[in-house]
């Protein structure tokens, strides 16, 4: 019979009302009794090895955490880009308080690797050049897109490799279970976690990609005019006020500066009903690499057309039902090209460089791409190579 363990329950208390848990909630999800969880709280039991095991791993936490005999301590428990988040939207739930945690230790990977092969730029990412154009949005967005050296045609991987090029690190969610994964049910678009050398703006897989571009450029908009670490939903890309109006403002001027406008027939799309938005907008929504929404955004904004015809796409586009997909499990062939899509090619060039100069060993690297097998690490090393 397991040995019963003891634990801070201060800490398990402090982790529970963390998370926005109810103690029936954290004893379904780690399949411990009710009873059982009701007598660790009030320190009349302990747990088993398993118990306590399970419990650190749901709240992605070491065993040693919930040993800890000393109070917990917020400052050295969160972080100040995480308390930042917190401040704003106090509700977000525990996959992504994992997911902010996992950015920052990824981040701190990808720093002490560059520094390890003496590639590590400590000056600040933000060019003096921007932050002296804050209060003009028209004038700041052409900065923008002469500083990424963005052209009239845009694709999301183009989009991702420009901005990484700036020292910004771009991490995708993953669409598999796992640590970098989101529930599919999460309203969360994206996340940007500002820092003055190498900030991170995080995106959630969805099925379109015209949709990710335009959270990148939304988060890359918080880093420049806020200077500040951000939490997005899908109701913020479309708000109009505050800090998320004057992201989605600015990010619609980077994606889509006045003579993009000049190439489009205004007076046709006047004189169109919003059935044929679609149609109308087609090539330039693909030349341009974003969604006809954002066009037609843009356009109101501008006063060209019509807001309630805008209003009226929107509501049609809301009642189309998307058929759900079958939720099978999806054979996983290409594991080893995963990490590209997670982190990005500059990161995952790292990690070889690192490697090819014997500054880490072959399995520390596979750690670092999100614990692929070494095998595995092979044939993303000769993919990349190819």
């Amino acid at each position: 019979m397991s040995k019963s363990v003891k634990i801070n329950v201060s800490r398990l208390k402090w982790s529970i009302q963390d998370a926005g848990l109810s103690n029936d909630e954290l004893a379904s999800k780690v399949h411990i009794s009710l009873s059982k969880l009701k007598k660790v709280l009030q320190n009349e039991d302990g747990l088993s090895p398993k118990q306590l095991s399970d419990i650190a791993t749901f709240f992605n936490r070491g065993m040693l955490f919930f040993l800890n005999p000393k109070p917990i301590n917020q400052k050295n428990i969160h972080s100040t880009n995480f308390r930042t988040i917190a401040s704003k939207k106090p509700d977000f739930d525990l996959s992504i308080k994992s997911i902010i945690k996992k950015l920052e230790e990824n981040r701190e990977i990808f720093i002490g690797l560059l520094e390890e092969i003496d590639e590590f730029d400590e000056t600040p990412w933000l060019p003096r050049e921007l932050t002296d154009s804050v209060t003009n949005y028209e004038h700041l967005a052409t900065q923008i897109r002469k500083w990424l050296q963005l052209d009239d045609a845009l694709d999301l991987q183009k989009l991702r490799r420009l901005i990484a090029a700036k020292r910004i690190h771009i991490v995708f969610s993953s669409p598999y279970k796992g640590q970098w994964h989101l529930p599919k049910d999460s309203t969360v678009r994206g996340l940007s976690l500002y820092y003055d050398q190498y900030p991170i703006i995080f995106v959630k897989k969805q099925d379109s990609d015209t949709a990710q571009t335009f959270t990148i450029v939304h988060e890359l908009a918080h880093l420049i005019l806020h200077r500040d670490s951000s939490l997005d939903y899908a109701e913020d890309l479309l708000s109009q006020s505050g800090h998320e109006k004057e992201a989605n403002h600015l990010a619609g001027l980077i994606l889509i500066p006045d003579h993009f406008i000049s190439q489009i027939d205004i007076g046709k799309l006047k004189s169109a009903t919003f059935h044929e938005f679609d149609e109308l907008l087609d090539f330039h929504k693909n030349q341009w690499g974003v969604s006809v929404e954002v066009i037609l955004r843009r356009l109101v904004n501008e006063k060209l057309i019509n807001s309630s015809n805008y209003q009226s796409y929107r509501e049609a586009k809301s009642k189309v039902v998307v058929p759900k997909k079958i939720d099978e499990k999806i054979p996983r062939m290409y594991r080893h090209r995963e990490p590209l899509h997670l982190f990005g090619k500059t990161y995952v060039q790292t990690v070889f460089d690192a490697l090819s100069s014997q500054k880490i060993t072959a399995v520390r690297a596979a750690r670092f791409l999100d614990n692929i097998k070494v095998p595995d690490l092979r044939k993303l090393e000769k993919y990349v190579r190819n």
